[in-house]
């Protein structure tokens, strides 16, 4: 491996950008670094957002529906019961 290949590796390997303010990438306008950062946004956003739903739900009764399509349970008019969507969306989520 050539000198120049081997400190390549070892900037790109330790996050130096090569210039103040540059991104990982050594760019000042990086979209890369940009959308990276909405994404961890984002799932931020949606760990906060499903844990606020595992709060709300009812997790121990399930939902009976009468001949109408309401569910008696939780009191609700409509099919599926919120109650049963959160249950499905937080499955496997342990």
């Amino acid at each position: 491996m050539s000198d120049e290949k081997k400190l390549t590796v070892v900037i790109e390997g330790s996050g130096y950008s090569g210039a103040p303010g540059a991104c990982r990438h050594g760019s000042f306008n990086c979209e890369v670094c940009e959308l990276d950062e909405r994404i961890a946004e984002l799932e931020a956003e949606c760990e906060r957002l499903r844990g606020l739903v595992d709060e709300l739900h009812d997790p121990d009764e399930a939902c009976r529906y009468d001949h109408h399509g309401y569910c008696q349970t939780h009191s609700l008019g409509e099919r599926p019961c919120p109650h049963e969507r959160a249950r499905a969306a937080l499955k496997g989520r342990g």
